[in-house]
């Protein structure tokens, strides 16, 4: 999901069709194995807090 002016497309940007099939790929779990070892070792850390700054929908939880 690169900004606007950096792709070198035409129609830059995720077209619905991609958005779709994101959406269905992360729906289906494909995720979780990774989602439940990440959580294991986060919850060993001696932090109270965990930054995520990796890419995404760009939604608040």
């Amino acid at each position: 999901m690169l900004p606007m002016q950096k792709k070198h497309a035409a129609d830059p940007g995720d077209g619905k069709a991609m958005v779709r099939a994101r959406r269905a790929f992360l729906s289906a779990g494909h995720y979780a194995p990774l989602m439940a070892t990440l959580a294991v070792l986060c919850a060993a850390l001696p932090h109270d807090h965990i930054v995520d700054a990796g890419c995404g929908r760009g939604q608040l939880r």
